[in-house]
């Protein structure tokens, strides 16, 4: 299943990015150019977001089982929020947009549950995840995503 989430989760995140790269005419000139996407978008956030995914399945129950009603909703909240601000920081406030704003949500959302209702300073797996994570803002510093603005 692992397989099956990190290619859903690629498909997501490059087809909502693609969106805006095809848009403003910069797949070429930013998209397929900048290592923040090449390497960040198509491996780490596909690969990180797939161990999740898979690691929820994995556990067979379904989440209100492993979480209170009341954490999904903040989860949620917390997610939208952490997206919303994305936007606005960025202006990336088209409708362009939109279709990568709901996934920046729908990874914040799990990423969250994850970091959270996982929480082991002593796994590996934790500490696998907030690499990446880490890894993938570092290279979004180091090598920021700037799209001609869309008219």
């Amino acid at each position: 299943m692992f397989l099956l989430f990190t290619i859903l989760v690629f498909i997501l995140d490059v087809g909502t990015g693609s969106l805006v790269a095809i848009r403003t005419k910069s797949l070429k000139s930013v998209y397929l150019k900048k290592p923040s996407i090449l390497l960040g978008d198509f491996v780490i956030i596909p690969l990180v977001g797939g161990y999740i995914l898979n690691y929820f399945y994995a556990t067979g129950q379904a989440l209100n089982g492993l979480f209170s009603f009341a954490f999904l909703i903040i989860a949620g909240f917390v997610a939208v929020i952490l997206a919303a601000i994305s936007a606005l920081r960025f202006k990336t406030l088209s409708i362009w947009y939109l279709p990568h704003s709901l996934f920046y949500a729908f990874m914040a959302f799990w990423l969250f549950l994850f970091l959270i209702g996982r929480f082991d300073l002593t796994s590996i797996s934790w500490w696998l995840v907030s690499a990446g994570i880490g890894t993938h803002l570092y290279l979004g510093k180091k090598y920021p995503k700037v799209f001609p603005k869309i008219k």
